[in-house]
């Protein structure tokens, strides 16, 4: 039953392996034809009637496995039948398998090249995008580089130019230097030549230090000056005017209210302006940086005094300024009492009150100078916006052009509607005629 077992293990694990083609179908027949002529053989006859030799085991062998193969091949016509179903079923499995495979396969490689055509295109555009991002950050890079290049050529103008402005100030400066320094020579030599003359004549000098030099009378309302009064100084003499601009240039500061409107002193150089307000009327006095204060605000309160007596509707009227010439003479003969601060008026007047100190305000006229710039800057564009806004056309340019052309246009259109009723009067008449 074993050598039974063993062929039929064989035939079905050969019928399970997939055959790789279906040329070697036909074995089983070839095989069976010498089974089955097996029992014709006469061998089991001549068994039956001559004894063979025992010398020959060999045949003996041969003989019982033809007789085993006899006996095993003739039930095995059905089980034949059946293992070429299942062949051919296990083809058909097997073939199926080997197309879903082949499908499979080619959808893969499909996957694998569209895979590789996204990844080549891609690399592609980011190569692209990286060579955009190259070339453009290379162009802004030179633009800067040239910006970089114009701004460091203005700056070295700029510099040059800086420069340029610096010497020439420098050259001014030691210009003005030079001649204040031969002005102070010649003053010097002046004054040594005076002292030496005096001291020869045994005279004394009757201009003292610290002299009221000039005085300004003036109306806050409008900054109009009524009054300037004689003066130390020659009308002729260069410092005169310039003096004389600078009292009237602190008069408008007092009326416009840049300045306090009591009293205050303002150094200029080596003078000091000291002015008094009472009532709408400014009092104004330059003396020398020496002279004492206290005396010259008193000067400036009996110059207030004195101004009370005249007419307040006068002083109203006048229109034009210095005008208010009767006052002059009062100025002059009250600064005749301040010319000598020696004498015994003066001098109680100093001693007067000595240890109350005068709380009044001291600032430099280039201070407030500088203020008047920074304030006319300031007040320059709301002017340029509030001259060119116009209520109505919104332009100073439309407006004109609205002033010159509307007449025209009102005109021409009066025109136009006169003759165009007269027209059609004409056609209505001649309508009616016919």
């Amino acid at each position: 039953m074993a050598e039974t077992e063993e062929p039929k293990k064989l035939e079905s694990e050969s019928l399970s392996d997939p055959p790789p083609a279906p040329a070697p179908a036909p074995a089983p027949a070839e095989e069976e034809k010498p089974v089955v002529e097996a029992p014709k053989d006469p061998q089991p006859t001549k068994d039956k009637s001559e004894t063979p030799p025992p010398s020959a085991p060999e045949h003996k062998a041969e003989a019982d496995h033809s007789k085993v193969l006899a006996i095993v091949e003739k039930p095995s016509e059905p089980a034949a039948e059946e293992k070429s179903k299942e062949g051919s079923v296990n083809r058909d499995a097997v073939l199926a398998r080997v197309a879903t495979e082949k499908r499979l396969s080619l959808i893969r490689a499909w996957e694998e090249s569209e895979k590789s055509k996204a990844e080549n295109k891609a690399h592609k555009k980011l190569s692209a995008v990286g060579s955009w991002e190259n070339t453009k950050k290379a162009t802004v890079e030179a633009e800067l580089k040239k910006i970089e290049e114009k701004l460091e050529k203005k700056k070295a103008e700029y510099v040059e130019q800086m420069k340029n402005k610096i010497a020439l100030i420098h050259k001014a400066a030691e210009e003005k230097r030079a001649a204040i320094e031969a002005k102070r020579g010649e003053d010097l030599l002046k004054a040594e030549e005076t002292a030496a003359k005096y001291r020869a004549t045994g005279n004394a000098p009757k201009k003292l230090l610290g002299m009221v030099k000039l005085t300004i009378v003036g109306r806050l309302s409008d900054g109009l000056c009524l009054a300037k009064g004689p003066s130390s100084l020659n009308e002729e003499h260069e410092n005169f005017s310039f003096y004389k601009r600078q009292g009237e240039f602190i008069l408008r500061e007092i009326s416009r209210g840049a300045l306090p409107p009591s009293k205050m002193t303002i150094r200029a150089d080596h003078h000091c302006f000291n002015y008094m307000v009472e009532n709408g009327i400014a009092f104004i006095t330059l003396c020398d940086s020496s002279y004492p204060r206290k005396l010259a605000f008193h000067y400036l309160q009996d110059l207030q005094k004195e101004f009370e007596n005249f007419d307040s509707s006068l002083i109203k009227k006048v229109t034009r300024p210095y005008c208010l010439v009767k006052f002059d003479g009062v100025i002059g003969n009250i600064r005749k009492q301040y010319i000598d601060t020696r004498t015994q008026a003066n001098l109680s007047k100093l001693n007067a009150n000595r240890k109350q100190d005068l709380d009044i305000a001291t600032e430099n006229l280039s201070e407030i100078i500088e203020r008047w710039r920074y304030s006319e800057i300031l007040e320059r564009p709301s002017t340029s916006t509030s001259q060119a806004v116009s209520p109505i056309w919104c332009s100073p340019r439309l407006e004109v052009i609205a002033m010159k052309w509307t007449p025209i246009t009102v005109t021409i259109f009066v025109v136009t509607v006169v003759l165009w009723a007269t027209i059609i009067h004409a056609d209505d008449n001649f309508m009616i005629l016919n």
